[in-house]
């Protein structure tokens, strides 16, 4: 009974903190940007465009109540919570079909009411800087290195020892799925690791490679500022990479038996301690060098870079196969993001997927 109760209340509480978030959502993000639209300054304090803030709320509250009205019903009538995470996924995407319809709405009344009048659309130049200094980024590799190379000696000096049976799925402490030992199976995480580590290599080669807009007047300024930020972003993945390939060796100890199942319940702490400094850094990075807004001031005309809504799915995917870039700065929040239009990053994808695939499907062929 405690333990239902713990289960109720679990899901209970991430469904109202999802409606919550969500409901928050308008006043996180700027005024000139919201559902991932872009708004002239001139018309932030419009009555179409409040009035559609309203209403999103509205929707939020109300559906994000019943669902959770909805988990609670269910989980008395069953006397069980196993229908918690279905609800919760009902709750992500009733929110996102939520979002889209405001973004709808709001696109509708700028067409209309035409706020883009007097504005031009380019793609602002692009130039290659100096690649950052090899040496320091080679350093930067030894962490996750460092932990694989741990994986395996852990993995070959303990094979000789393990069961012919492992354990390979855990309900909290206790093994639900075995398997036999063999080889592959005993060196699956440092497999898992050496795929992580190959996808922090495509994107430090993208970084190093990617041509990038200036942000300042001073070209040199600009120059100084994305190398900084690029060493400060490479080395923020490399410190997440090191707690990924963490987790990976805590669950490869468990299914060894090294340490105790339950473990396999906890490995996600230090990727999760991983996301958080690395928003920390890259927070840090862009406070001490910020760039320039992305509407700016051009006579006769004012200019929008990047900032056409149809370059934006969704108001939060950049695709845009005329522009050269790899990496563009974001049009609200910390940092960049990459252009999906590139073909660079389409491969960099299509390798993502088939390693993925590989993780998920390799332990059952």
């Amino acid at each position: 009974m405690i333990q239902y109760l713990i289960n109720v209340a679990d899901s209970t509480v991430i469904i109202f903190l999802l409606g919550y978030i969500n409901f928050i959502m308008p006043s996180l993000t700027p005024r000139s940007v919201q559902f991932g639209v872009r708004i002239p300054p001139e018309r932030i304090a419009d009555r179409s465009y409040l009035s559609i803030r309203k209403r999103f709320r509205a929707h939020v509250v109300a559906t994000s109540g019943i669902v959770l009205v909805s988990s609670l019903i269910v989980s008395i009538i069953t006397g069980s919570a196993g229908f918690s995470t279905l609800f919760i996924l009902v709750e992500i995407l009733t929110m996102w079909l939520v979002y889209l319809d405001a973004r709808k709405l709001l696109r509708r009344v700028k067409i209309s009411e035409k706020w883009t009048e007097g504005y031009i659309q380019k793609i602002p130049a692009v130039l290659t800087p100096e690649r950052p200094a090899t040496v320091r980024i080679l350093l930067y590799f030894v962490m996750p290195l460092t932990v694989i190379a741990f994986t395996t000696i852990i993995a070959m000096r303990e094979y000789p020892y393990l069961h012919a049976i492992l354990p390979v799925k855990f309900s909290g402490a206790d093994p639900v799925a075995f398997a036999h030992k063999t080889v592959q199976l005993v060196l699956m995480p440092v497999y898992s690791q050496l795929i992580f580590l190959g996808i922090y290599s495509i994107l430090v080669f993208a970084l190093c490679r990617v041509k990038v807009v200036p942000e300042y007047p001073d070209l040199n300024r600009s120059l100084e500022v994305q190398r900084h930020y690029r060493l400060g972003v490479i080395f923020a993945l490399s410190v997440l990479l090191t707690m990924v390939e963490v987790d990976i060796m805590l669950s490869g100890m468990a299914e060894w038996q090294i340490v105790p199942g339950i473990f396999t319940e906890f490995s996600v702490v230090p990727s999760v301690v991983g996301l958080i400094l690395v928003v920390a850094i890259v927070s840090r990075m862009r406070y001490r060098f910020p760039g320039q807004m992305n509407v700016e001031s051009a006579a006769p005309r004012r200019v929008m870079n990047r900032d056409d809504d149809s370059f934006w799915k969704a108001g939060m995917i950049y695709y845009n196969r005329d522009d050269p870039s790899v990496i563009v700065p974001k049009r609200f929040g910390i940092g960049y993001t990459v252009n999906y239009g590139n073909p660079f990053i389409k491969i960099a994808i299509l390798i993502l997927m088939a390693s993925l695939a590989w993780l998920v499907l390799g332990p059952v062929v």
